[in-house]
């Protein structure tokens, strides 16, 4: 075997940037110069041909190396052929300069194992780690299709529809991970893949946490891309799955736009605008856009992680249902994937229509124009049940010109609470929130609809008048109709009293607090019943007096004390008791009981 080659040009081996010649330390990362080129001299930069060959001969007989498919600081990627299960695959060898450096190898190692264990139709599976000598790689499935990323760079900014399903299934695949407790900490277009059959896939899963790559920067121990880090990506803080849904957030701006959210020229001015800027409002950059996702989208670019959606899945669903996976969406995923057409999604149909005119028939051959955006009118409504909406869905064609005979499809995500005629009509059926989603040629766009039940116009409180002592408590019932005199159920109402301190009243349970009358009042739609209560007080059942008989000299004192008390033998503290003397000359005594000897 040929010993290693080395190149002239010298590289951080932190971050692989380039190291110019006199400079002290590393532009991008800020390690001492003297220690990489230390590191350099023990560990000479390997050639890729010395690579590929030290590869071909740790993996024959079991792989046949075919190709290279792309490389990196960390990583290149080849395709192989399995020769015992006759498939290709993607060999992903680390590099040798990073296996030799702390524990890179062993994060590699423990990180593939874990998205190895994730076993979800949009992540793409990784069959083996191994580990040769100092060469460390890992076998994962060969994906026929391109990346994100360079579709995006060829053709800009993506139809609606197309967005709208890389997003749910790359959301579907960050989920899965999420719920099995791995974070990706590296999503962007570059790993998400678009295959031959129009599916998006998930690659590098885990791996980002030892990606130093050029143009990776690591903050504490995060790695990630600073164009697509979250804000606590970006200072260090704690990652979690918000991180993921951040970092996919500016996946979806840069598919809509066609350009990040933000523009930098350095690693260090993107990261800070990742922290402390704004994106440009979707609706502003892309206006035919539907509202739901634009909504969706910008608040999983919050600054606070806890202000984003409180699970990829939800982001995902608050845009709106999916449609079928057979669709033309999917044959337009295809033409992406094998390069066909660019970016757009755009299938010219030619039909051709016949005209008889004396005997004459003329051919003639008419293009379809397809539709690109679909947008819903409202996109937004309240109903009551009963009552209706009509939703108006308007396709354009790619210049926004307004398309029209062309036939739309309309359905409801809960049919027990609203339907939909053909024309988009609906019809209030029961108390929810529904959506209701429009699909023309593939273009999407859906109505958010709150159905509330039929107010109320009659409230009869029962019974209507009522007398409780002092702590007795009386429970009122309420009986609600709408203006045709239909019963209304599980309706919650609006109670209160008009005098509080005499009654209270908590869900129409009235409670006597003292001697007076009070009006207790239920409301709920604008319509009002109510029930005039009189508290009264409790009887007195006896009245002792302490001492009954007293011996006392002139000018002597004693206090005398009253008890009174109801039939149970309570003591009723409210009650004023007056205290008289037969013989005032002879004895005196005050309104609280002090007996005095006069003589």
């Amino acid at each position: 075997m040929s010993t290693p080659t080395s190149t002239a040009q010298t590289y951080c081996s932190r971050c692989e940037t380039t190291l110019e010649a006199g400079v002290r330390f590393c532009s991008s990362c800020g390690t001492a110069v003297d220690a990489e080129r230390e590191a350099m001299r023990a560990h000479p930069r390997t050639s890729q041909e010395f690579l590929l060959e030290r590869v071909r001969q740790a993996t024959a007989g079991e792989f046949d190396i075919i190709s290279e498919l792309g490389r990196g600081g960390m990583a290149t990627v080849y395709l192989a052929h399995d020769v015992p299960l006759d498939r290709k695959v993607a060999i992903k060898v680390m590099s040798p300069d990073l296996y030799v450096q702390d524990d890179n190898a062993e994060r590699f190692k423990r990180e593939a194992r874990t998205a190895a264990a994730l076993s979800h139709p949009h992540i793409i599976p990784i069959y083996s780690v191994r580990e040769i000598d100092d060469l460390l790689f890992f076998v994962m499935k060969y994906v026929e299709g391109r990346p994100l990323d360079h579709i995006i760079q060829n053709g800009g900014a993506l139809p609606i529809s197309i967005i709208s399903a890389i997003l749910n299934q790359v959301g579907s695949a960050l989920a899965f991970a999420h719920r099995n407790g791995t974070v990706h900490r590296d999503i962007k277009p570059a790993n998400i893949l678009i295959d031959e059959d129009g599916w998006a896939m998930v690659t590098d899963f885990g791996i980002a946490k030892v990606a130093q790559t050029r143009g990776l920067t690591m903050t504490g121990g995060t790695v990630g891309t600073p164009t697509y880090m979250s804000p606590e990506q970006c200072m260090g803080g704690e990652i979690t799955g918000a991180s993921d849904q951040y970092s996919l957030g500016i996946v979806a701006y840069q598919m809509l736009v066609g350009s990040l959210p933000f523009q930098a020229d350095t690693v260090m001015s993107s990261m800070w605008a990742h922290v402390n800027k704004s994106p440009k409002s979707i609706e502003q950059a892309r206006p035919e856009c539907p509202r739901v996702i634009a909504h969706a989208i910008m608040r999983m670019l919050e600054k606070t992680p806890a202000r984003r959606w409180p699970a990829v899945s939800d982001a995902i669903e608050a845009m709106g249902p999916m449609e079928e996976q057979d669709t033309p969406t999917r044959a337009s995923m295809v033409r992406l994937a094998t390069g066909e057409g660019g970016s757009a999604d755009v299938v010219v149909k030619k039909r051709v229509s016949t005209a008889v005119r004396a005997e004459e028939t003329v051919q003639t051959d008419t293009v379809d124009e397809q539709v690109v955006t679909l947008t819903v009118a409202p996109p937004a409504g309240k109903i009551s049940a009963g009552e209706t909406l009509q939703l108006k869905a308007t396709p354009r064609s790619s210049d926004g010109s307004e398309l029209s005979n062309r036939t739309v499809l309309w359905s409801v995500s809960s049919t027990g609470v609203v339907s939909v005629s053909e024309d988009g009509l609906v019809v209030g059926l029961g108390e929810g929130d529904v959506t209701v989603k429009a699909v023309c040629d593939g273009a999407i766009d859906v109505c958010t609809i709150t159905v509330s039940p039929v107010p109320v116009a009659q409230v009869k409180v029962d019974p209507s008048k009522q007398t409780i002592r002092m702590m007795e408590s009386l429970q009122l019932a309420v009986e609600l109709a709408d203006a045709n005199g239909n019963v209304s159920l599980g309706r919650r109402v609006n109670w209160v009293s008009s005098d509080p301190a005499i009654a209270e009243v908590t869900d129409g349970m009235v409670l006597g607090i003292r001697p007076g009358k009070a009006v207790i009042a239920a409301t709920i739609d604008g319509a009002r019943g109510a029930c005039t209560v009189n508290v009264t007080a409790i009887p007195l059942a006896q009245l002792t007096v302490d001492p009954q008989d007293a011996l006392i000299g002139t000018g002597e004192s004693i206090q005398l004390k009253a008890d009174p008390v109801d039939a149970r033998g309570m003591t009723l503290g409210d009650r004023k008791v007056e205290f008289s003397s037969s013989d005032p000359a002879a004895v005196s005594v005050t309104s609280r009981g002090v007996v005095t000897g006069m003589k």
